[in-house]
């Protein structure tokens, strides 16, 4: 069953938005201070009256349990649904990314400190019908301290929060006399002024809610000096904003990702990106660049005629070769010539796909295709999900992700073939470590070893276990991630060489209980035979050896 995704609610623009506070006095100041500048009324459940919200805001102040995170944020959403909720966590939680991707928000911050820009951009993207989840990456348990000016400031400062609350219970009575209620509005304004002393003590914004006023500060936790596989490391965050929940939206989202991963260069120095690494830097951004602009116009073309899925994939089929044909021409450029046979030639003209290319897994691509193209809902491990919840586009930037490297690594390795053929084209393609004919040679080998490897070997093991191996592109390099799905259909395509390996498999599986059980037999039937009957018949040799040599010595 399909989560249920949040509509879309956005306030008029002819009036100041509403926006309600669950959260301590100490933290709801600098908030509200944050949204003093737009056009925000901040209220709290105290002074919202009867009117209706535009944006609740949920802070916690401290961390709890995920089932008990899980449980108020129901509560907030069944209480003030369709209104978007917006979580803000603090760190340390200790909470996996997927336990806070089940949180039923509309946006969840997460942050060491937040910045006033980062919080401004959230609630806006909200009311505009959008989401956002931005939480940290590996985020560890942190104590809080219990002890301390922080801790005085807060016992105090709700201790004065409960005696305004009991004050203004006993000044709505309607049987208080003069002189009583004179009393307790001089205690009410006391208990004012030593509250706006303590926030005037304790609430700088850098101090009270730990904003940063520049934005381009580096955020670093807070357990950093206490541990040192944290210091001087920055804190990562997914970063994830959804402006919008259609097709176009989603896949602005995901995109947006892969592009600032794409500038980051941060590929990974292994055998799976052999042939991407023999690329240069420039020529391999390009490339995934390229990329994403020709699947987004494949996309455009995809939506203009509402198709079944059947239709989608027949469509793709015939897409798909042109796409790669257009981004190995853009690669090189339409105009760029190099030297051939004595004769300068376009290099557009020369590089040509072949026509048995490897083909994606369409068990994945088909999925990706019919969300981005009309925004249906995702399978995830087994459950429908909603394509605007976070969990859905994060398996969706998995799809899209493996896709894209995929696709290069084909139109890379036919560069590399070409290269090999028409040396001229290597000083422009290719990094200058393969300029050599013997290097570039030995790359080859290494590319096409690997691939046989892989198709009559590895493949098949993993095709027999029902699990893929995708590619995540990330700003901090590429990922290997385990997907399990059924690979029955796969299965049964397998030529005779592949048979064989799954048969070896299943083979150890039927036989390996038994062979174990009939050496542990074994062991056990030596280790009898060894004890009780060889040990014994030494021990008796050996006591009459002795006997005799007692016999011997007493004649």
């Amino acid at each position: 069953m399909a989560k249920r995704a949040s509509p879309t609610v956005t306030p008029e623009r002819s009036r100041r938005a509403l926006v309600l506070f669950f959260s301590a006095p100490l933290q709801r100041e600098p908030l509200e201070h944050c949204l003093s500048e737009g056009s925000f009324e901040c209220v709290d459940s105290t002074g919202l009256g009867s009117r209706r919200p535009d944006l609740v805001i949920w802070s916690r102040e401290t961390g709890a349990p995920a089932e008990s995170l899980l449980r108020e944020a129901s509560l907030l959403d069944q209480r003030w649904y369709p209104i978007p909720l917006l979580a803000l966590l603090p760190a340390g939680l200790g909470l996996a990314q997927e336990r806070l991707e089940d949180l039923p928000c509309a946006g969840v911050l997460q942050s060491v400190k937040l910045q006033p820009q980062r919080f401004r951009h959230a609630v806006q993207v909200l009311l505009d019908g959008g989401r956002i989840f931005d939480v940290l990456r590996d985020d560890p348990q942190v104590q809080e301290p219990s002890r301390g000016f922080a801790a005085f400031f807060l016992r105090n400062l709700e201790d004065i929060t409960r005696s305004l609350a009991h004050l203004r219970r006993q000044l709505g009575r309607g049987d208080l006399g003069p002189w009583s209620r004179r009393l307790l509005e001089g205690r009410e304004r006391e208990l004012i002024l030593v509250r706006r002393l303590l926030l005037w003590l304790w609430a700088p914004l850098a101090m009270a809610f730990g904003f940063e006023e520049r934005d381009n500060l580096p955020r670093r936790h807070p357990a950093a000096a206490a541990s040192p596989a944290l210091a001087g490391e920055t804190v990562r965050s997914t970063e994830l904003t959804l402006r919008s929940r259609t097709a176009e939206g989603i896949w602005d989202a995901i995109s947006s990702r892969l592009r600032l991963a794409t500038e980051a260069q941060g590929l990974e120095k292994g055998e799976a990106l052999l042939a991407l690494q023999a690329f240069r830097p420039q020529q391999r951004q390009d490339l995934l660049l390229t990329l994403l602009v020709e699947l987004e116009r494949a996309l455009l073309q995809l939506r203009q005629v509402p198709l079944s899925p059947d239709t989608i994939e027949e469509r793709w089929d015939r897409i798909e070769q042109t796409l790669l044909q257009q981004v190995l021409m853009e690669l090189t450029g339409p105009y760029t010539q190099l030297q051939g046979g004595g004769q300068a030639l376009p290099v557009r003209d020369r590089l040509k796909l072949p026509a048995d290319l490897p083909r994606h897994a369409r068990g994945l691509l088909l999925p990706l295709l019919r969300t981005l193209v009309s925004a249906e809902p995702v399978l995830v491990e087994g459950a429908l999900v909603a394509p605007d919840q976070p969990r859905a586009l994060f398996h969706l930037e998995l799809l899209l992700s493996d896709w894209l490297l995929g696709m290069a690594i084909v139109v890379a390795e036919v560069v590399i073939e070409s290269c090999s053929s028409w040396p001229e084209l290597r000083r422009v393609m290719l990094d200058p470590e393969y300029l050599p004919t013997r290097n570039l040679e030995r790359l080859r080998n290494q590319i096409n070893t690997r691939t046989r490897l892989i198709n009559l070997f590895v493949e098949p093991v993993r095709i027999y276990e029902s699990r893929r191996e995708l590619l995540l592109l990330g700003v901090d390099g590429v990922e290997r991630r385990q997907l399990l799905e059924p690979r029955d259909a796969e299965l049964e395509r397998m030529g005779p060489l592949q048979r064989l390996v799954t048969l070896a498999l299943e083979a150890r599986d039927a036989l390996g209980p038994q062979l174990r059980q009939a050496v542990e037999r074994i062991g056990r039937a030596l280790v009898l035979l060894l004890t009780q009957v060889i040990g014994r018949a030494i021990g008796l040799i050996g006591k009459g050896i002795l006997i005799g040599l007692g016999r011997s010595m007493k004649s």
